[in-house]
């Protein structure tokens, strides 16, 4: 054997010397990771707390400006059957008062002939 093919060779001394460092290296990558992805959750259990107070807020917000729009629209609709009533009774009046005045035409003539035949009775 040569001085070169000692090189190529590894002793078990150093491997186990190798493997110890890294798996050091592993266990203090691990602890990192694992303080990391403490921190990370601590972090968006307070970003969830506070994106739910926020939406607390903004509901809260939401119903009352609902409350509102709901007023104005029952007082809206509450206006718009009190004109459109108006707008039809505008439009109908002539019609209603050609009826009326038929209606007691009609009476008018029914009277009228009802005394007619009383006199040609008597």
């Amino acid at each position: 054997m040569t001085s070169n093919d000692n090189q190529n060779y590894i002793t078990s001394d150093v491997f186990n010397a190798h493997m110890a460092r890294i798996e050091a290296l592993l266990e203090r990558n691990l602890a990192l990771t694992r303080a990391d992805m403490a921190e990370l959750k601590s972090e968006i259990k307070a970003d969830i707390n506070n994106l739910r107070t926020e939406l607390k807020s903004e509901t809260s917000e939401l119903r009352s400006d609902i409350k509102s729009m709901n007023t104005r629209i029952e007082d809206l609709v509450h206006w718009n059957y009190w004109i459109i009533a108006f707008i039809v009774a505008l439009f109908m009046l002539p019609s209603v008062i050609e009826g009326v005045k038929s209606f007691f035409g009609a009476l008018t003539k029914g009277i009228i002939s009802v005394f007619k035949r009383k006199e040609k009775t008597n």
